[in-house]
C-alpha cells in the first residue's frame, strides 16, 4: 500500500514505506545515542522487542533502557495516507519482567525510526500509556509532525491526543532528559 512518504528536501511523495530490518533498527539507535554524547555500556538484550541495554554519558552516569523500537509505516488507511503508526503490544502482559518503572537511571520507551530519503528521526511515545491494554495498540504520528520536526532537530508536541517526542541524533540526550523527566516516578 502507498503512503505519504517524506524526500530529505521535505517535499512528499506517495509511495510504499520502507522497512528497515532489526539490525539497522538497532545500529541507527546506536548511532543516535553516539551522536547525543552518550555511548552503549552494554546491550543486555537483541534478540527481540523490548530490547534492553545499558548506556553512559559523558560523565559516565549509567541509564537502563527497555524499549521498543521500530519502523513507522503508513496506518493502514488508504483514505488517510499522512498518518503513521508503529503497532505496539502491552509489555506487562507480552513481557512482564522487561517492565520497569521511570527513574533517574532506567526508563521504558517506545521509538519509532522513520528515514525514507536517508534523513533519519526517531518519533517516541508514552510508553506507560500503553501498559494497560490487553490487544495490540497504535501510536500515531501525522507526516506534518514529522516535517516539522525535521525542521526543528527537536519537537515535543501532541498527535492523535498522544505526547510525542521527535528528535534527529544530535538530540537524543535532550529527549531523554525531557521524557525521564516526564515519566519519573
Amino acid at each position: 500500500m502507498k503512503y505519504t512518504n517524506l524526500l530529505k528536501d521535505l517535499t512528499t511523495v506517495y509511495a510504499e514505506d520502507i522497512k528497515h530490518p532489526k539490525e539497522k533498527l538497532l545500529e541507527e539507535f546506536e548511532r543516535f545515542i553516539n551522536d547525543s554524547g552518550y555511548k552503549v555500556e552494554k546491550w543486555l538484550n537483541t534478540n527481540c522487542v523490548p530490547y534492553e541495554l545499558l548506556i553512559v554519558d559523558e560523565t559516565e552516569k549509567m541509564t537502563h533502557l527497555v524499549i521498543y523500537l521500530k519502523n513507522i509505516t503508513g496506518a493502514g488507511w488508504e483514505d488517510k495516507p499522512d498518518i503513521k503508526r508503529v503497532q505496539v503490544t502491552n509489555i506487562r502482559v507480552a513481557s512482564p519482567d522487561n517492565y520497569v518503572s521511570t527513574t533517574a537511571s532506567q526508563t521504558m520507551l517506545i521509538l519509532g525510526y522513520y528515514n525514507y530519503d536517508n534523513n533519519p528521526i526517531m518519533v517516541a511515545w508514552d510508553a506507560y500509556r500503553y501498559v494497560k491494554h490487553k490487544t495490540n495498540r497504535s501510536c500515531y504520528v501525522n507526516i506534518d509532525t514529522l516535517k516539522r520536526a525535521y525542521q526543528a532537530g527537536y519537537l515535543i508536541t501532541n498527535n492523535s491526543s498522544q505526547k510525542v517526542w521527535l528528535f534527529d541524533s544530535y538530540h537524543f540526550s535532550k529527549f531523554l532528559e525531557d521524557y525521564i523527566a516526564y515519566n519519573r516516578n
